[in-house]
């Protein structure tokens, strides 16, 4: 759902093709100018789109067939030239939306539902064509949410650093405004990214990306007039690499042994202090920023030869197995959860003091779980999980319903329920939507969290 109740957004499977739907209430009115813009055949960043009206709903449709969502995207490692050529990619939609006179708040800024071609290397933006819409993005926002969500292989850690420090200036300057994009331009950011020390690892295609893929080709933002900037500009080469992506970045001190946990997200984080303290705190060596974790929920510490997990009075409890502890030995490989958020636990020969040095910053792709499951939902009454360990799925307590996968997403379909929500939105019987991890499902009443592990 998007700004408030008048927008919302879901993915829809139909004719072996995949489709984005806006709905809104009809007092939201449709531009057909920039809807017409939107329809035309040219490979400018922005998904096409076409507009039906149904009772007191208008409907805009975008097909997403073949693409994958960013926040699915970056789950897995991605390397630094790769993520600055993403970034760079938003700063031109966003540069064009503005030359174009096309209002940059229509533009949907979530990482959900902003698309990656893992074949042609780009990235794809909604824009919503309404007149006075409610929907209102946040470009900083979500750039600052790309970055924390990123997994990034290090090759420029100064690099990084600084960027992070420009999305944090911008964000202080955002929250004094009442304009969420108060003080920060395209050009801000172009800027930025072509800095002498940033420039190598920001590529700029300058909208001339000679990889064409004719199936999203969107809208000329413009009439001849943008045409003509867009000559002027000089294209920069594209990096290209083979290695895929993911969360923010982080510092690793290498041990010659190491003690770490990787999270459900793919990310490494290193223990080299005890105790090591999770919570939802600041304060804490891993913050997990959810409201159902506790400000200081669990801690690691060692004992002799042996490493414990340690729950500290939090609320929501930290389990192994299915089970609720309050202090248990951690082994190689296993996966605890500080409530629904899992973490797993490695270790190799730590010699506690020698430390190797190294030049720069990396990631090391985290060890495979001790178990095999894909995915799991959480019965909220009760807490019980089930895992979902391969598709189609189907368990008792979900009668009438299936879980498989289309693509690269897992999907809810309802075969026979008479009864059965994602979210808010009800499922009618043969219909499929697309899951996304800390969703919530209801089936005949009974409320459950999916997740998808990583």
């Amino acid at each position: 759902m998007l700004g408030n109740n008048t927008f919302k957004l879901k993915t829809v499977y139909q004719n072996e093709k995949t489709f984005l739907i806006l709905s809104m209430k009809k007092k939201e009115q449709i531009n057909e100018s920039l809807l017409q813009i939107l329809k035309k055949d040219n490979n400018y960043g922005l998904l096409g789109v076409t507009w039906t009206k149904s009772g007191n709903i208008n409907k805009l449709t975008y097909e997403i067939s073949n693409l994958v969502c960013l926040s699915e995207y970056i789950k897995t490692p991605v390397s630094q030239e790769k993520y600055f050529n993403i970034v760079s990619q938003i700063q031109q939609i966003y540069e064009k939306c503005c030359k174009a006179t096309m209002p940059v708040n229509n533009l949907i800024c979530s990482l959900k539902y902003t698309f990656y071609d893992p074949v042609y290397e780009k990235i794809y933006m909604a824009y919503a064509p309404v007149i006075n819409g409610n929907y209102s993005s946040n470009i900083v926002k979500f750039l600052y949410d790309l970055n924390k969500n990123s997994s990034i292989v290090t090759s420029d850690g100064n690099a990084l650093n600084k960027y992070g420090e420009f999305l944090d200036k911008h964000i202080f300057i955002q929250k004094k405004s009442k304009d969420k994009n108060s003080g920060f331009s395209y050009n801000d950011l172009y800027n930025f990214l072509h800095e002498k020390d940033i420039r190598k690892t920001a590529p700029d295609n300058r909208y001339n990306n000679k990889k064409t893929d004719k199936k999203h080709n969107t809208a000329p933002l413009q009439p001849a007039d943008l045409n003509d900037e867009i000559n002027k500009t000089t294209p920069i080469t594209p990096v290209t690499t083979n290695q895929s992506i993911s969360s923010a970045t982080v510092k690793i001190q290498r041990n010659v042994g190491e003690l770490f946990i990787t999270d459900k997200y793919g990310q490494k984080h290193i223990i080299d202090s005890f105790p090591f303290k999770i919570g939802r705190n600041e304060a804490n060596n891993l913050v997990i920023n959810d409201p159902h974790v506790s400000g200081f929920h669990a801690e690691i510490f060692s004992k002799g030869d042996d490493y414990y997990i340690k729950d500290t009075n939090s609320a929501n409890g930290t389990f192994i197995d299915n089970r609720e502890i309050v202090s248990e030995v951690l082994s190689d490989g296993i996966t605890f959860f500080i409530n629904d958020f899992p973490l797993t636990f490695h270790k190799s020969d730590v010699k506690p003091g020698i430390r190797a040095e190294v030049s720069q910053t990396c990631y090391v792709k985290p060890q495979k779980l001790s178990n095999d499951y894909l995915a799991y939902m959480r019965e909220e009454a009760s807490g019980n999980l089930i895992y979902i360990k391969d598709f189609p799925f189907s368990h008792p307590s979900l009668d009438g319903v299936s879980i498989i996968r289309i693509q690269k997403d897992i999907c809810l379909k309802n075969n026979s329920c008479s009864s059965l929500f994602l979210e808010t939105e009800n499922i009618p019987v043969n219909v499929t939507y697309a899951l996304y991890s800390g969703c919530s499902i209801s089936v005949n009443d009974q409320k459950y969290i999916f997740y998808i592990k990583s």
